[in-house]
């Protein structure tokens, strides 16, 4: 049974969450993911929701450390990040 949208995210502002809401049927697979930045309490810095598909798929874990680099082109903004650690539960 293939994972559909509504069961991906818990936010109801994503691109996810909106089109889902319009056809319970839409998956990730067939169209692109979109997150929101949210101020983060208490500080200058913004989050961006990683959707639970990805942290699935990518093994991506409460406490891994990722480095970030970020380009700027034409308008548009490309952010990369990459784990650096793996956090371990043990």
């Amino acid at each position: 049974m293939p994972i559909v949208a509504r069961d991906l995210c818990c936010c109801a502002f994503c691109t996810l969450c909106t089109e889902s809401a319009k056809d319970p049927q839409v998956s990730l697979r067939s169209m692109p993911v979109t997150v929101k930045a949210r101020r983060k309490y208490g500080a200058n810095s913004l989050d961006l929701t990683i959707p639970a598909s990805v942290c699935q798929d990518l093994d991506i874990q409460p406490g891994d450390v990722f480095e970030i680099s970020a380009q700027a082109d034409k308008g548009k903004v490309r952010l990369t990040y990459t784990k650096v650690y793996k956090y371990r539960n043990d």
